[in-house]
This record gives C-alpha cells, sequence and structure tokens, in this order.
C-alpha cells in the first residue's frame, strides 16, 4: 500500500504538496486527550492547561488543520481481531474495551458531527464509501467544512485481496484529487 501511495506519487496526482498523517493535532485533541480524561489519566487540571494551550496554538497556526480526513471504518470486534492477528508486543496488552470507546469517539467525530455531501450515502455501505464534511461547531472551528472519506473496511484484510487493495487506492487517489 505504501508503494501505490507514495508522497511523491499523491503530490504528482494533485498537483500540490500533500501529506499523510495516522493523526494529527486535532484527533490528538477531540479523540486521544478525551480518552485519557475519561480514563483519569489525566486530571481536570491537566485537560484544562492543555485546552488553553491548544485553541490559542490552532488559531495561531491555522496550517495545522489538515485539508480532509480519510476515516477507516470498523468494528472494534474486527480491529480486535486485526490487532491479534498482528501479534505485536507493543499491542497485546490493548483490551477491546479500549478500541470500543475510541471506536465511538472516532463514530462522534466523523460521523455524528458531520452531515453527507450531496450524492452520497450517510453511511458507507458495506465494502463501499460515503464523503461527509465536518461541521466546526461540532468539532473545532477550523475543521468546518473539512471532508472525511469513511471507508468501510469492515470486511476487508488490507493485506489479502490485490483488487481490495487497489479498489482502496484509486478511491483514495480521487478523493486527494477532488479535494
Amino acid at each position: 500500500m505504501q508503494r501505490k501511495l507514495s508522497s511523491q506519487h499523491l503530490c504528482r496526482l494533485a498537483g500540490r504538496p500533500i501529506q499523510l498523517l495516522e493523526r494529527c493535532v486535532f484527533t490528538d485533541n477531540l479523540l486521544f486527550v478525551q480518552q485519557l480524561v475519561n480514563e483519569g489519566k489525566m486530571s481536570g487540571l491537566e485537560n484544562a492547561l492543555y485546552q488553553a494551550w491548544f485553541s490559542p496554538m490552532a488559531d495561531l497556526f491555522p496550517e495545522l488543520a489538515p485539508d480532509a480526513f480519510i476515516y477507516l471504518r470498523a468494528p472494534p470486534p474486527i480491529c480486535y481481531d486485526r490487532l491479534k492477528h498482528r501479534s505485536r508486543s507493543e499491542e497485546s496488552s490493548i483490551p477491546l474495551e479500549y478500541l470500543e470507546q475510541l471506536h465511538e469517539k472516532h463514530e462522534n467525530l466523523f460521523m455524528k458531527c458531520s452531515r453527507a455531501v450531496a450524492g452520497h450515502p450517510e453511511v458507507p455501505p458495506h465494502g463501499g464509501y460515503c464523503v461527509r464534511t465536518l461541521l466546526g461547531s461540532e468539532t473545532h472551528k477550523a475543521l468546518h467544512g473539512r471532508p472525511v472519506l469513511v471507508l468501510d473496511w469492515s470486511g476487508h484484510r488490507l493485506a489479502s485481496k490485490p483488487e481490495d487493495r487497489a479498489a482502496l487506492a484509486q478511491r483514495i487517489r480521487e478523493f486527494i484529487v477532488d479535494i
């Protein structure tokens, strides 16, 4: 997959610089920091300090906001099975409950705090996709209007079928060109 979607290829494809990131400062704040707060691993004071830092920085550096998001949507039990199948030592202690909590936060951000783009379904059909637009009033003002490509990844394995990988790569290419 990385070879097919190399950054050089995507830059040529879209005609402008593109960076693909696993996470950004906004998902860190809206998903992972909130998870730490919910688990009691970050105190109210620590969260208040983080938020007092985050909002001015996001306002001062608007380029931190991604142009778009790609959400590989899959149910937590499938993610958990994939995690166990990979057998990475650093992932061995991750419980299913943690994945369920993160899934809920991702669903809230990318599905509930967004609206479907005209001509796209509300949710991706099995094995399909939809395109949504984030609502800044529900997330962060810097994210308002940012497109989200939601790919249903519940029935796929990234390394299984070449035709699945090719279809995924093509859909991502089209999305990036359309941004």
